[in-house]
């Protein structure tokens, strides 16, 4: 009897210790429930307000809305990339615990392996990030094509940032096949890119040597002979340092390539581009020797990427001089009024031509929303932005040998369509001359 009475004076001081327990716990763990179920209706509410602020006014700002989203892209696949040792393996060891270890990108982890995340994983994170930000790239030339092209240019800026996010998180669970095969199209539409970036090369030696000629035209209004020879001169070594730079480093790419097809190419690129240098120097077209100069030097360059000779951190530094060039509106690719690509003497349009006119109208169209060249114009970044985060993507991914064939003839076509295009802009005002140039 005594036994049972000290259990149950035991039973009782526990229920009463559960008791009180429960009465200290119940009110905090009531504050909790209500801050987190206020936490998270306001950070809903929050991410639903910020989403909607962004707007944007003008065609540079859009331009420079979409650089950034580039630059984020870019940001995002060297982090996820470089970094993926540190967080990957621990997330696909705790998905695994609840049944998703091998879904998405933890089919791509080897725990038995010396390292646990290969090269498969880090190229598939850098598609990841590219194809995200290509998608967004998709969605806005969508909506500027099906007018909805204000909405797409100037608001809710963002949310596009957003987006971004949010698809690379849904791409981390969506199979690798679907992004091998991205990767597949980066590399056969990468040609885009390297085309659009020889047009704003062409435009860029076009405006150096406009440039250069007229502060040497201006010296001899001004009679001082030194200025104007010293312009002259500049001019000269600018374009033989170009042509003996190219000229170099072909034989250098010729000297160490063991196949005869690309042998063929480099000898044909090249003297197709010196023989477009001496079209450019004649009277019939008296373009100059500068640009057919910085045409070489660029071909130079697609030639050691056709031959795989330039590292990534190269390719990517001009292509981040491509980006910014097209948020600044280089070679025709920003407003109506900007100035375009100069051809043999006279400018397609002058640089600053119609400078009395152009602020009234550009305040006309902004009050008016986006003109159809504006909608155009965005519509054409769209697509330059799309074929630039594959050609990125392409860049920073390593190149299985099952593609390196499909790179060889896409860099090889790159090249020759951009030299055609040189000498289009040669030819052009001969051949169509009721058009004005």
């Amino acid at each position: 009897f005594q036994d049972c009475l000290i259990g149950l004076r035991e039973t009782t001081c526990a229920e009463g210790v559960q008791k009180m327990g429960a009465v200290v716990a119940a009110p905090v763990t009531a504050i909790i429930e209500c801050f987190g179920t206020c936490l998270g209706g306001c950070l809903g509410v929050c991410c639903c307000q910020l989403a909607k602020s962004g707007n944007l006014h003008g065609a540079k700002a859009s331009r420079f809305m979409l650089m950034w989203l580039q630059v984020l892209g870019v940001l995002l696949a060297l982090l996820l990339s470089n970094t993926a040792g540190q967080w990957l393996p621990q997330t696909c060891d705790k998905l695994g615990a609840i049944g998703l270890g091998s879904v998405g990108i933890c089919d791509c982890v080897c725990h038995s392996c010396t390292s646990s995340v290969p090269d498969t994983c880090s190229k598939q994170l850098v598609y990841r990030a590219e194809a995200s930000t290509a998608a967004v790239f998709v969605a806005l030339l969508a909506m500027a094509v099906s007018g909805c092209a204000d909405g797409a240019a100037k608001f809710y800026c963002v949310a596009k940032f957003m987006a971004v996010l949010l698809l690379l998180f849904v791409s981390l669970f969506l199979p690798n096949q679907i992004f091998h095969d991205f990767g597949i199209v980066a590399v056969a539409c990468s040609a885009i890119f390297l085309v659009m970036q020889s047009v704003l090369l062409i435009d860029f030696g076009y405006t150096w040597n406009e440039t250069w000629r007229k502060q040497a035209f201006q010296s001899r209004r001004e009679a001082v002979a030194w200025r104007q020879k010293a312009w002259q001169v500049a001019i000269l070594l600018s374009a033989a340092a170009c042509i003996i730079g190219s000229i170099v480093v072909s034989i250098v790419l010729y000297g160490n390539s063991h196949d005869g097809g690309t042998k063929a190419v480099i000898v044909s690129a090249m003297v197709l581009s010196f023989a477009l240098l001496l079209l450019g120097i004649t009277d019939l077209v008296e373009v100059g020797i500068l640009p057919s100069g910085v045409m070489m030097a660029y071909t130079a360059w697609l030639l050691c990427s056709v031959v795989s000779a330039l590292p990534s951190w190269a390719e990517l530094s001009l292509s981040a001089v491509t980006i910014l060039a097209l948020a600044v509106g280089a070679a025709g690719f920003g407003d109506k009024e900007a100035s375009s690509t100069t051809i043999g003497d006279e400018p397609l349009a002058d640089a600053e031509g119609g400078g009395e006119r152009q602020p009234a109208a550009r305040s006309e169209e902004a009050s008016q929303g986006v003109s159809s060249a504006e909608s155009k114009n965005f519509a054409i970044q769209c697509i330059l932005h799309i074929s630039a985060a594959l050609y990125v993507a392409y860049s920073l991914a390593p190149t299985s040998a099952n593609i390196s064939k499909l790179t060889y003839g896409v860099r090889v076509t790159a090249t020759f369509v951009s030299l055609g295009l040189f000498g289009w802009t040669m030819v052009a005002p001969l051949v169509l001359k009721n058009r004005q140039f």
